[in-house]
């Protein structure tokens, strides 16, 4: 999962802790329908960001092509006993 939320100190938009600038595009993979309207609740995630001006437009599409992730640093796993 990738958390991506607005930091109230650094006044930017952060993924993962990291600040990002404008301009930017999110794109998710799963229910259309449900993550619309779950950004869309009331107080929710485009409210917050409606009053710092910020007016995202958000987008429907039924295929995306995503790069792929980069292999996670497997350093310190070890194999379950």
């Amino acid at each position: 999962w990738t958390k991506i939320y607005w930091n109230e100190q650094t006044r930017a938009l952060t993924v993962d802790g990291e600040k990002i600038t404008f301009p930017y595009t999110i794109q998710a993979i799963g229910d259309p329908d449900r993550m619309e309207s779950g950004l869309r609740l009331m107080g929710g995630v485009l409210d917050n960001l409606a009053i710092y001006d910020i007016r995202p437009t958000v987008k429907q599409v039924d295929r995306l092509n995503l790069t792929t992730a980069t292999i996670p640093d497997a350093k310190y796993l070890r194999a379950k006993k």
